[in-house]
């Protein structure tokens, strides 16, 4: 016990002393820290003023070749001044009310120009005051897609052929446009990347994808380059499928119903934009599984082509199709028959050969 107290008043006189040392350091510091300050702040005026062997100029001087080294940055000095308006000269242009047209001939705060002559006066009229702005050139440009400023939905227009010629009875539409990178020896290269679908309204459709250093190269590309994949598209009626079709492209599941005239076109918008542009009208479809664009698109033209008319169906069973619809209070009615050839085919393989019969036996 009387060893441990000695060991405690030992540690704890250490620590005195310790605490007294650093008192007296930070006090040194100060000290020294404030004759410092009293010898130097006195002198600096004159310091400043001093030349310096590689300068050789004074505080004026630099401050001079500053300002003017800096080219004018900085904060103005002085406001700017409004233009005072030339009511003299500007009296054969524009209409100031109260000054050279009467006060309730105009509102106030536009200025309307003067026409000389009646065609003038018809030009101005006709002219929209906005056709200049950014705003509305961008606007008339660059029509609306799905969202507000992307380019998914956007129609891009009549494509054209190898020749050059503008194939007009084709229209294209933008699916996707996007940034892709590829990893060179050299770095990454990173270019753009559009999947552009292309159709007449009538059946005819087709895709492809276009890459490019900016946007517009790679939609002009894509958009010439879906005219040579193009794919016919039978449709019922001319404005929906023939049946319900399923399909599959790697993650993506398609459902696609027929539907009644009139229902419109209830699907994913990549699928309705294929519809558009093929002709189709009514359609209801599910998208499942993964929604990548290039999946989507691969996967509908997959279903729009397995899709079986009913004269194919006919040809296939050698049977009647038969139809059963509400406009017909649902009574039967032939839509294909099979061809001559296949029905008497199928009506020699259904006759069975009585030699094999035994009556008796019935």
């Amino acid at each position: 016990m009387l060893t441990g107290l000695r060991l405690v008043s030992v540690y704890s006189k250490v620590s005195v002393l310790v605490s007294n040392a650093r008192g007296s350091m930070i006090k040194y510091e100060n000290v020294c820290r404030v004759a410092t300050l009293n010898y130097w702040y006195p002198r600096i005026p004159s310091l400043l003023n001093q030349r310096s062997y590689t300068t050789a100029l004074t505080r004026h001087e630099f401050n001079t070749l500053k300002k003017a080294a800096s080219g004018g940055r900085g904060r103005r000095g002085t406001k700017l001044r409004k233009k005072p308006i030339d009511f003299n000269a500007a009296s054969d242009k524009y209409k100031w009310p109260g000054f050279n047209t009467p006060l309730g001939s105009t509102k106030l705060g536009k200025q309307k120009p003067i026409s000389s002559t009646e065609d003038e006066s018809e030009e101005s009229a006709s002219v929209d005051p906005k056709i200049g702005s950014y705003q509305s050139m961008t606007r008339k440009s660059m029509p609306r897609g799905w969202t507000g400023f992307g380019y998914g939905g956007r129609s891009l227009g009549s494509p054209a052929a190898p020749d050059g010629t503008i194939l007009d009875e084709f229209y294209s539409t933008c699916i996707e446009l996007r940034r892709v990178t590829n990893q060179t020896p050299g770095g990454k290269r990173s270019r753009m990347r559009a999947l552009v679908i292309v159709g007449n309204k009538n059946g005819a459709i087709g895709y492809a994808f276009g890459k490019g250093q900016d946007g517009r190269t790679a939609l002009r590309k894509a958009k010439n380059k879906a005219v040579n994949y193009l794919c016919h598209i039978d449709r019922c009626d001319g404005h929906t499928i023939f049946h319900n079709v399923k399909t599959k492209y790697k993650k993506t599941n398609v459902k696609m119903e027929k539907r009644s005239k009139g229902e419109g076109l209830r699907c994913h918008r990549a699928i309705a934009s294929i519809c558009e542009l093929a002709g189709i009208s009514d359609l209801r479809a599910k998208v499942i599984g993964s929604t990548n664009p290039g999946n989507v698109i691969h996967a509908a033209f997959k279903a729009l082509q397995s899709q079986e008319t009913f004269q194919e169906l006919s040809e296939r069973t050698k049977l009647n199709v038969v139809e059963f619809r509400p406009e017909n209070g649902y009574r039967p009615v032939i839509v294909a028959s099979p061809s001559s050839g296949a029905a008497e085919q199928a009506s020699k393989s259904r006759i069975t050969a009585p030699h094999h019969l035994q009556l008796d036996a019935i």
